[in-house]
């Protein structure tokens, strides 16, 4: 019943507010997911339940990219 329950959270995090803009929780991960749910009545989901309902419920967290490498290789692709 809690599955079911935090999963309605879900879906009604990805519905936009009144202004058409998507809600910033969104974007959250699954660890600040669980603390969120955790902090609006949600007290004892844990961590590998909100991973499985984020992925039935197609949510990813924020995925950064990579920072460019700090080393650059020398165009023969040999060391030293």
């Amino acid at each position: 019943m809690t599955d079911a329950l935090a999963l309605n959270a879900l879906y009604d995090l990805q519905q936009p507010d009144n202004k058409g803009r998507p809600k910033p929780e969104v974007l959250y991960g699954r660890r600040k997911m669980l603390h969120w749910l955790r902090h609006n009545g949600y007290p004892d989901v844990s961590k590998h339940t909100v991973d499985r309902l984020m992925r039935v419920a197609g949510m990813n967290g924020l995925v950064r990219g990579r920072r460019t490498p700090t080393t650059i290789r020398a165009k023969d692709g040999h060391r030293a």
